[in-house]
């Protein structure tokens, strides 16, 4: 099974649903515990192998980050909207820049809450009361399992999902993914969707949950909302070719991670060779401009 699958069986056994040789599930798995997870590869790891060098992705899997106000704000947004706010704090600082602020958010965090101001408060009190108000939404995003840590041996390699919500039943499975963004339309968001990866999230839940539910057919879905009154709010489903597409990356990302980590080499921009470097077409476009502008004749050829 490996020794790190292994480990986080023996350390969280007692809230593990099930455990076998290719999957390992909970419902209760805390989510500092479920992200703290590195040895097993999630989609925003998978996004980073296609952008990135192995050796920062390397990096960041053994060193903790420091989370942003925009990544603080969304993890406010899941709980309020799918939980009911059971995870967040309304904090006495209005502000987190004070010094008072940052002692009263450090104090929150370190007890594995959220902490959001009263003005955050205000914001998703007022998201929530947008998709309340509609019936069909209200209804999608008001049942199922919510955060359910899912680990998927793929081979020698684990991967992990943790979907939002979760639909299981006889023939299908429904897979709902929240998040918040500044633009909801379908053209909007698609821009958010090739940025932040989504086509390889839509991939990676679809198969780890057709391994997980064989013969039953997967949906996935996002429930994207803007995070500016009147908090509009969208339900799309990705293109199955932009989902084929994102798989293959998926593979690719695999690829490379395996290779790295059985050579236990984890390569930069380089691994001894002369890379090739351009300016780019806008910038060499300005030096010509320069060079005609100051009345100097060249010829650089094609």
């Amino acid at each position: 099974m490996g020794e790190n699958a292994e480990t986080f069986i023996e350390t969280y056994q007692g809230i593990l649903d099930f455990s076998t040789e290719n999957f390992i599930i909970s419902e209760s798995l805390p989510n500092p515990a479920y992200h703290s997870q590195s040895w097993a590869l999630n989609h925003s790891r998978m996004v980073s192998l296609v952008k990135h060098p192995p050796a920062r992705i390397k990096w960041d899997s053994d060193h903790v980050k420091e989370g942003t106000d925009a990544m603080r704000f969304g993890s406010a947004a899941h709980s309020m909207i799918l939980e009911g706010g059971k995870d967040t704090v309304v904090t006495q600082a209005a502000s987190f820049r004070t010094k008072a602020g940052k002692e009263e958010k450090k104090k929150i965090e370190e007890e594995n809450r959220i902490p959001i101001t009263p003005e955050e408060n205000r914001v998703l009190c007022d998201m929530r009361a947008a998709i309340e108000a509609d019936p069909y939404i209200s209804a999608l995003i008001g049942g199922g399992v919510s955060e359910k840590s899912i680990f998927c041996r793929d081979g020698f390699r684990w991967v992990r999902i943790r979907p939002d919500l979760l639909y299981v039943k006889d023939s299908d499975v429904v897979c709902v993914d929240y998040k918040t963004c500044t633009d909801a339309s379908a053209e909007g968001f698609a821009r958010n969707a090739y940025d932040y990866g989504y086509h390889q999230q839509a991939a990676l839940y679809i198969d780890v949950l057709e391994k997980l539910y064989p013969g039953r057919e997967v949906t996935f879905l996002f429930v994207a909302q803007e995070k500016t009154a009147p908090y509009l709010y969208n339900i799309l489903e990705l293109d199955p070719q932009d989902t084929e597409l994102g798989r293959i990356l998926n593979g690719y990302a695999l690829r490379i991670w395996e290779s790295c980590a059985a050579a236990e080499k984890w390569e930069s921009y380089t691994s001894g060779q002369i890379n090739s470097l351009s300016l780019p077409g806008w910038a060499r476009g300005r030096a010509e401009q320069q060079i005609t502008q100051l009345g100097v004749k060249y010829d650089i050829g094609e």
